[in-house]
């Protein structure tokens, strides 16, 4: 089930939590945003939000013009979730760059962005210990 979608099956409300930590609780200087376009929540900090923005605020895919909901993981082939776009203008869920060893986060113009530079391709060839599937796998 997506974790963006604020009812579950039996109608009942459920928790918000970041797509990125899988947290649900708020902090000082540290809230919880969602897309407007495709309901994806992140922390702040989590996903290098400093300010709050007034008004509506969108993701960095959905900013981009894409779609958060239909985009695809260049690490995992996962759609939906959080996602950064990469130093070489790739796709990458945060969770992915998080738990991948080869996966670095690189300071850019733009803000913080993961770096797959050093990432060994064999991983690709593995199946991964969270998801059971192919791809850059977690180990």
């Amino acid at each position: 089930m997506d974790i963006s979608d604020p009812a579950n099956e039996t109608g009942e409300e459920k928790d918000i939590v970041c797509q990125c930590c899988y947290d649900g609780d708020v902090y000082d200087g540290n809230e919880i945003l969602i897309c407007e376009q495709c309901s994806m929540s992140v922390h702040q900090k989590c996903y290098d939000v400093p300010v709050v923005p007034e008004g509506d605020w969108f993701c960095d895919v959905c900013a981009s013009g894409k779609d958060g909901r239909t985009q695809c993981c260049e690490l995992c082939s996962y759609t939906g979730e959080a996602y950064k776009v990469t130093d070489n203008n790739k796709w990458v869920h945060c969770i992915c760059a998080n738990w991948i060893s080869e996966v670095y986060m690189r300071q850019t113009t733009e803000g913080l962005r993961p770096s797959l530079s050093h990432l060994d391709h064999k991983r690709y060839k593995l199946r991964c210990s969270c998801c059971k599937q192919s791809g850059a796998c977690i180990q």
